[in-house]
């Protein structure tokens, strides 16, 4: 087997999700060893129970912008790139721009980026100009990419016209499907309704606080790391569960939703929450964007805060019904597996040259 290094961004124990998880997935195809950035903040995560057979922790000492931090973290990387070079590595999988500095400057292989999101705009604004330097660079060294959205796809071709740029979106982890099988019935003394995943910059706290105040019988339980929050009423945030638990915690939820502020990171995403929020069955409410939109037979769709509570008022009114069948549930699932994305990974960099958007 080929050997590849995977190069994470995140914690391997930050929620588990399109890192994880194509790691995982091309473990069954090539020697991968998983180097991932440790978290500085450990109240920040949570172990998951799933583990790569392979790990090199990355360690960076915080508060960068000091310059004896500065003088150790250039040796930290001069020590990893060390390591890459001795490892003798036929791919580096890049999940990051901010990755770039530690590739060393006379590696043979070939390099993978994996583009999952707009870096750039994500990056704090003192490093966007240096996050954007690199992902230059990156683009340009990289012999394959693949992007997770067309939005994310434009983006690359519009500037460089002649990469190989492949759309892999997300997908779903293959597990038993659950279908909230109800129908209208009388008003309810409460509804619940849940959201999965980190809640940032990019939360609508002012919808979800309209909504409350316009519905005392409705609670929302948030599920996943908070790096902002916001008290509001009869909101609850439950923290970090791990994968396999987040069904047990949003059983008896009537409702998920995905209630974001719109900005150009967010327009360029191919949520994993929702292919999750599909395979749990539930009725399933999220803010529209161009990119989401092969999710309408599933998803019930908002523009305002004012549509939201007008969609929150019908839904009440039909017990929140799923919008879609057990059928429908299933024949989208099977075609938008992580194990298909994969494969589609594997046919691309083992035979394919060409562009293709899957």
């Amino acid at each position: 087997m080929k050997k590849m290094l995977y190069m994470m961004h995140i914690d391997w124990d930050w929620i588990f999700q399109r890192p994880q998880i194509l790691a995982m997935e091309l473990s069954k195809y090539f020697d991968v060893t998983v180097q991932y950035r440790f978290a500085n903040n450990r109240k920040t995560v949570r172990k998951n129970k799933i583990r790569p057979q392979k790990q090199a922790v990355y360690f960076q000492l915080p508060k960068n912008n000091l310059p004896i931090i500065k003088q150790i973290n250039t040796l930290i990387r001069s020590i990893y790139k060390r390591k890459i070079i001795k490892g003798d590595y036929d791919y580096l999988w890049v999940c990051s721009p901010e990755l770039f500095d530690v590739i060393p400057e006379g590696y043979q292989g070939k390099i993978i980026y994996d583009c999952m999101d707009r870096h750039v705009h994500m990056a704090k604004s003192e490093r966007k100009q240096q996050v954007e330097k690199m992902e230059s660079a990156l683009i340009a060294k990289a012999s394959q990419i693949f992007v997770s959205s067309q939005s994310l796809y434009e983006d690359i071709k519009s500037v460089n016209p002649d990469k190989k740029v492949v759309v892999i979106r997300n997908g779903y982890v293959q597990s038993k499907l659950f279908y909230d099988e109800r129908a209208a019935a009388g008003e309810k003394a409460i509804y619940k309704i849940a959201y999965i995943g980190t809640v940032d910059t990019w939360f609508d706290f002012d919808t979800i606080t309209s909504n409350v105040a316009q519905f005392k019988n409705v609670t929302y339980d948030i599920i996943g790391p908070t790096v902002v929050k916001k008290a509001i009423e009869r909101v609850h945030y439950r923290g970090i569960v791990l994968h396999d638990e987040l069904y047990a915690n949003i059983k008896d939820v009537d409702c998920l939703v995905m209630p974001f502020i719109l900005n150009d990171t967010v327009l360029a995403v191919d949520p994993v929450k929702l292919y999750e929020y599909i395979s749990y069955g539930k009725c399933i409410i999220s803010i529209y964007y161009p990119e989401i939109e092969r999710f309408g037979d599933f998803v019930h769709f908002y523009s305002t805060g004012e549509e939201y509570n007008a969609l929150v008022h019908k839904l009440i009114e039909t017990n929140f019904k799923p919008k879609y069948s057990q059928k429908q549930q299933s024949d989208f699932l099977v075609n938008n597996t992580w194990d298909k994305r994969v494969s589609d990974i594997i046919e691309i960099l083992t035979e394919k040259n060409e562009d293709v958007q899957l």
